[in-house]
């Protein structure tokens, strides 16, 4: 929107996402912004319905309801992400972006070089594990769901050769502003800062070092995989800065 595009969004119920459409109006002014309802992101129905006539698809939805078991989340998820199959009957669609997340490549913290198509098979194998515990044990299933979504959709491209570009941007922790903190506080990981602030060590043993990438900066990867051609085909890393929780708990200290 700040770029001067129109943007259609798809949300699960029209009257609890008023407030967005009235944000998005009273910033840049009424016809910028929509809403399309979309009850659940599996709908193939649906999505089809949703995306007439648009260029671009950002398939940033995800259920966040994680699940230390990969059945059914795993499949499902995969199912989910397939539907972008839909832009094939879209003639106008000229890019679609998925949204990943790093820890489909790698798991946090870990060092070296990535190779760019490297995928945490680690993850996907604990996972499927049932004697696997671990305090993290819903980000990694949640990881190797990502990862499967992303082999899946990949694949797919490569099969069917539909007439749009394709996208995964890997993002790892977004941390900064709340769009409208009144609205929706401190939503996904942007939360963990201030789980840590109010002494939930669950979240200081759950999420090891790792980095970090600023919400804004992830949109941004978001709008050039959509508007860039020369990204096209290709998996976006969103890794900003390095972090441990000694130094957010520095920062508030200092605060």
């Amino acid at each position: 929107l700040e770029l001067g595009y129109n943007v259609r969004g798809a949300v699960r119920s029209l009257e609890k996402a008023a407030w967005l459409q009235e944000h998005f109006d009273s910033k840049f002014g009424p016809g910028r912004y929509t809403q399309v309802l979309l009850p659940d992101s599996s709908d193939l129905e649906a999505f089809k319905a949703g995306i007439k006539g648009v260029q671009g698809i950002a398939h940033v939805a995800v259920n966040t309801n994680r699940s230390t078991e990969a059945e059914p989340y795993i499949p499902d998820m995969v199912n989910e992400t397939i539907n972008i199959k839909a832009a094939q009957a879209e003639a106008s669609v000229k890019a679609v972006v998925f949204t990943s997340t790093a820890l489909a490549s790698s798991a946090w913290g870990e060092k070296g070089h990535f190779k760019e198509w490297q995928y945490n098979e680690d993850f996907i194998k604990y996972a499927y594990d049932p004697n696997f515990q671990h305090p993290s044990k819903g980000f990694i299933v949640y990881g190797a769901a990502k990862a499967m979504s992303e082999k899946a959709a990949w694949k797919y491209m490569q099969d069917e050769k539909p007439h749009f570009t394709f996208n995964t941007i890997l993002p790892n922790a977004n941390f900064r502003p709340s769009l409208v903190y009144e609205k929706q506080g401190h939503a996904s990981t942007g939360g963990f800062p201030k789980a840590v602030f109010d002494g939930d060590e669950a979240i200081v043993k759950g999420v090891v070092p790792m980095y970090h990438i600023d919400v804004r900066d992830d949109a941004r990867l978001h709008v050039a995989a959509l508007v860039d051609p020369q990204t096209a085909g290709r998996r976006l890393w969103g890794y900003g800065e390095p972090f441990h929780w000694n130094i957010v708990l520095s920062i508030f200290r200092k605060l």
